[in-house]
């Protein structure tokens, strides 16, 4: 479970009654709410063998403006590439990304496939160095079938549940009354 950010530590204080405090916890439960759909969706889904990326979700400090505000989420650094997969050498899947040769792959790719292969509990016959190099060629070859994360967990609901706790945000630091409903994810 992702621990809730604490506002007070971001090096601003806010008077109690305070807009922006509203406006900021609100922010800080979307930002952790999102880092928990994420995580529970790559569980859910068994979206990779280690459970590495699933627990790598999580709110980073928010940052609010006049304007509104923003909210981040941390992920490992190869988020992207699950999310929107990578085409391989000699098959696509319409990604941004893409492997360029076959070459062999580095040590780290190496020792990251070695803990896949190891988690998939896929026999080591010969050895587990061949079986990792063999993965990882296929892999280079194939490619990475994109996951959609992003867009399998907005299309869950969660935004409309995310407008509707930042309206009730708004709605409780301004007086104001304000439209619950996201009409799409962009």
């Amino acid at each position: 479970m992702i621990n809730p950010v604490d506002y007070t530590n971001l090096g601003v204080e806010f008077a109690e009654s305070s807009p922006i405090k509203g406006i900021t916890s609100a922010l800080i439960r979307m930002s952790n709410d999102i880092s928990e759909e994420f995580r529970e969706y790559c569980l859910k889904n068994n979206i990779e063998a280690t459970q590495a990326l699933a627990n790598s979700f999580g709110g980073l400090p928010v940052k609010v403006t006049d304007d509104g505000g923003e909210i981040r989420i941390e992920a490992l650094d190869y988020f992207k590439f699950v999310d929107q997969g990578v085409d391989g050498v000699e098959q696509k899947h319409g990604s941004p990304f893409s492997f360029k040769t076959i070459a062999p792959p580095s040590i780290a790719g190496l020792n990251s496939i070695r803990l896949y292969v190891a988690a998939k509990g896929i026999p080591a016959i010969p050895d587990i160095d061949s079986i990792t190099y063999a993965v990882a060629i296929s892999i280079k070859k194939k490619g990475i079938r994109p996951k959609h994360i992003i867009d399998n967990v907005f299309a869950g609901g969660l935004l409309d549940r995310m407008a509707e706790s930042y309206a009730n945000a708004m709605e409780t630091a301004t007086g104001l009354t304000l439209d619950k409903k996201m009409k799409q994810w962009q």
